[in-house]
């Protein structure tokens, strides 16, 4: 046999069970049953020889897998926060889906600093799924790291990982050897050390709670001073509220940081100040990474980022929360007023009756976020941020003409700290006018999609909505699927915008007063049966698209 399951450990969270299996033998030999999500391989900077004596080696000759070929197609490439890149997906008869490549990039001297990399990168790939991953013991052979040390560092970081919310659901360690069957005296070594962390970690006692920080601030050392601001802002409006808002020391020689995620886990808010050098720090990526584990692990939304200095770009993994804006403005005195308000949301949702877990779960708090379920949009724009000129001019123009209008736009609307399918499914539930602006960007996205079906099965199951597709230059011909419904050609040029804002701004304004928008609990009740109704008299299938009969023009259509 060509690997053998010698050992495991299990683990149980409030998020479920979850395994780390130690086995023996020849990694490229796992069973297509045992397919897993992930291999972690590790290699010097852009070194991919297939040299025998490495799994780089093995990959090749053994399942044809060429890791310098992959390297060219990469899936992810996450080397610049990470260290690492994701391979394109596999072929079916490979037991695994993806390969991800660690780099030793030179920067990171310790074996710490090294494996810590390793689960820092499974957040953004993982992106909040269940995933299982197999890995060797990475840093040894050719790095030299002693394999003792790298099997104790790997599965402490992991049993920490795992139990503050990390989605490792089966972690496989393997030892490399040529017949599992006849155990060496190293293997001996490698399965004695791994039962002792094994019943260390089964039987490891509850550490008592001491009294838990109301809020805990996230930030760069070159931003105390933005930190020192919302500190006395949040000291000012809750002066019994218990702030963390020192500088956290970051231990090198550790895997994973226990004394940031001790404070992190026992905050009932965590507040993150987003700025580009918060995003160039290793440091404060990994103290944000690890309050993604602490949302979690408590089943509620407790970080809120705010946006303090403009950020061109985010890791997309960062959007599974969504920020509040504090730094729409140069003015000193809009800014200051921008964390005004966000700070007096977050000192208001510290209000939120806390729901108790079970006694045998090791949970401390489940809390939820204050959602405002009363709030009815007029307008939702919807739209790619690949293509955002068009939108941003329209909901400037809107804003700036019709500031009685209550406007959808993005992350300046979605609810700090919200996963996104719920905001939107509110958002969307409660707008009377809905604006999805087609573009190349936005029928691949996979969030615009889901804003534009809400929307439409809104509009089948009741009349309350006005959906407008926006037809902008950017898309050469327009989905048949999209064509169930009139849609509108912006064309090009800030005159059309704006006169398409005064004309969408004229029918709201005569619909909302007139036309009830049905929350949630109706819509469910009457989706199935209003739909029947028009799928009968105006719609019919192709394939898994519904169409509209006669496809119209929007402005030369609606009334």
């Amino acid at each position: 046999m060509g690997l053998l399951l010698k050992d495991k450990l299990e683990l149980s969270t409030p998020l479920g069970s979850h395994e780390i299996q130690l086995l023996i033998g020849d990694i490229t030999k796992l069973p297509q049953e045992e397919k897993v999500d992930m291999i972690f391989i590790s290699a010097f900077y852009g070194d991919y020889q297939p040299a025998k004596s490495t799994l780089i080696g093995s990959l090749k000759w053994n399942l044809g897998i060429n890791v310098k070929d992959l390297a060219r197609n990469k899936w992810l490439d996450l080397r610049k926060n990470f260290s690492c890149w994701v391979s394109a997906a596999l072929p079916d008869s490979v037991p695994f889906r993806h390969i991800v490549c660690l780099e030793n990039n030179k920067k990171m001297d310790s074996l710490a600093e090294q494996l810590s990399q390793m689960f820092l990168a499974m957040m953004p790939i993982f992106n909040n799924t269940e995933s299982s991953v197999i890995t060797p013991l990475l840093a040894t052979g050719n790095q030299g790291h002693s394999g003792e040390l790298v099997l104790k560092a790997m599965v402490n970081g992991a049993c920490h990982w795992i139990q503050a919310g990390l989605p490792l659901h089966c972690l496989k360690i393997v030892i490399f050897s040529g017949n599992p069957s006849v155990l060496s005296e190293m293997d001996k070594t490698y399965l004695k050390l791994f039962a002792q962390l094994k019943t260390k970690w089964s039987y490891k006692a509850k550490k008592a709670i001491s009294r838990p920080y109301d809020i805990c601030l996230s930030f760069s050392p070159a931003d105390k001073e933005l930190a020192k601001k919302v500190t006395s802002t949040l000291q000012r409006q809750a002066p019994d509220a218990r702030i963390h808002s020192t500088p956290f020391d970051f231990n090198h020689d550790l895997v994973w940081q226990t004394d940031i995620f001790s404070v992190m886990k026992e905050s009932r808010r965590i507040i993150i100040l987003l700025t580009p050098a918060y995003l160039e720090d290793i440091e404060c990526v990994e103290q944000f990474n690890i309050a993604l584990c602490c949302n979690r692990l408590k089943k509620a939304e407790v970080v809120i980022p705010f946006h303090m200095k403009t950020v061109t770009s985010f890791p997309s993994y960062m959007s599974i929360v969504q920020y509040v804006e504090c730094s729409l403005s140069e003015d000193e005195k809009s800014a200051t007023a921008l964390i005004e308000s966000a700070c007096s949301d977050v000192i208001k949702s510290l209000k939120v009756p806390t729901a108790m877990p079970d006694d045998d779960t090791d949970q401390e708090i489940l809390e939820t976020l204050a959602l405002s379920r009363n709030t009815t949009y007029d307008i939702f724009l919807s739209y790619s941020h690949r293509h955002g000129k068009e939108p941003r001019e329209l909901e400037h123009i809107l804003r700036t003409n019709y500031p009685h209008l209550n406007i959808f736009f993005d992350v300046k609307e979605l609810k700090a700290g919200n996963i996104w399918q719920q905001a939107l499914y509110e958002a969307v539930s409660k707008t009377h006018c809905f604006v999805a602006f087609l573009a190349p960007g936005y029928l691949e996205s996979a969030v615009c999609n889901e804003e534009f079906n809400l929307a439409l099965a809104r509009q089948y199951a009741h009349d309350s909505i006005l959906l407008v597709p926006v037809i902008t230059d950017s898309l050469q011909s327009v989905p048949r699927r999209l064509t169930s419904v009139p849609y509108a050609d912006l064309g090009s040029g800030p005159e059309n915008i704006a006169k398409f804002a005064a004309r969408i701004a004229e029918l709201v304004i005569e619909r909302k007063d007139r036309v009830a928008i049905p929350n949630v609990t109706t819509f469910k009740q009457t989706l199935a049966h209003k739909r029947g109704v028009k799928f009968i008299n105006e719609f019919y299938l192709a394939g898994n698209s519904v169409v509209k009969k006669a496809p119209q023009r929007f402005l030369d259509t609606v009334k």
